[in-house]
């Protein structure tokens, strides 16, 4: 006998319907997208809709689709990851990183990210100094570092921002400029005058 039950079918199981976060993303060097939560991924090749076939597990799809081995620490999941421009896909699992061309060779994240151009680091000698602007800018190479607090502080701590490129510190400077400032000073009208080797360069009060 046949009898009618009121069910739901086609009901499948996902963490991506609705999710409350996506713990990494990548675009891999074909332009395709894959989200991942969890243990499992899911892959966009537009970029908007995912493709039928999906979610699917990370430690059984993954190394097969990509041809990248999954690091045995991240079956679990993954915090980020990325493919970069020779075409590595790295993989981040708390304090750790993993060359997805070498699955099992992790090393911590301090060790090569977040590594910042630096320098003043361990600095045995300036360049040049000068007061811009108000601050007490130092120059090294290519590179500013500005002060903001009074310098007699047992420790002077450098803006937020600084270092950063003279380039990018004080944009229009002529030619040259960039690379390295000698020496500096804001007359009494309000003008700052810079120093590169035998140059110099003016800029107006409010310029």
């Amino acid at each position: 006998r046949w009898v009618e039950i009121d069910r739901q079918l086609g009901h499948v199981e996902s963490d991506f319907v609705r999710p409350k976060s996506i713990d990494a993303a990548l675009t891999d060097h074909e332009g395709v997208s894959y989200l991942f939560i969890g243990d499992r991924y899911v892959r966009c090749s537009d970029g908007h809709i995912i493709d039928q076939g999906y979610p699917r597990t990370t430690i059984d799809h993954w190394p097969a689709e990509l041809e990248v081995p999954v690091p045995q620490a991240c079956a679990d999941g993954i915090d980020a990851a990325f493919t970069d421009r020779e075409r590595v896909t790295w993989f981040f699992k708390g304090e750790v990183v993993y060359r997805g061309d070498q699955p099992e060779s992790g090393r911590p994240i301090v060790e090569r990210w977040g590594l910042v151009r630096n320098r003043f680091s361990g600095m045995e000698r300036v360049d040049g100094v000068a007061e811009i602007d108000g601050l007490c800018c130092l120059f090294r190479g290519d590179q500013v570092l500005a002060h903001g607090d009074r310098l007699e502080r047992a420790e002077p701590t450098a803006l937020e921002g600084f270092p950063t490129t003279i380039d990018q510190w004080q944009s229009g400077l002529p030619r040259g400029f960039g690379d390295r400032i000698d020496a500096g000073f804001t007359d009494w009208s309000g003008r700052a005058h810079l120093f590169s080797e035998q140059r110099c360069a003016t800029r107006e009060e409010g310029g």
